[in-house]
């Protein structure tokens, strides 16, 4: 049991560093509880800005099909 929880902040902490490192500075501690990361990605925000870095041109065409 230990180890699954550990496995699963470690995963949590990854996901926060990785986000950080694409999007830049965020308001997030570096190992936020489950809740507090699924808030954070909830809106879809975080989604399009990794979205915009990884191909600028697919949001220009994801707003324009709006």
């Amino acid at each position: 049991f230990i180890s699954i929880c550990f496995g699963e902040v470690s995963r949590r902490y990854q996901a926060t560093a990785w986000l950080q490192w694409m999007i830049g500075p965020f308001d997030l501690q570096p190992n936020p509880s489950e809740e507090d990361l699924r808030l954070f990605l909830r809106d879809g925000t975080v989604l399009c800005k990794i979205l915009s870095k990884l191909d600028p041109e697919l949001m220009t065409q994801v707003s324009l099909e709006n």
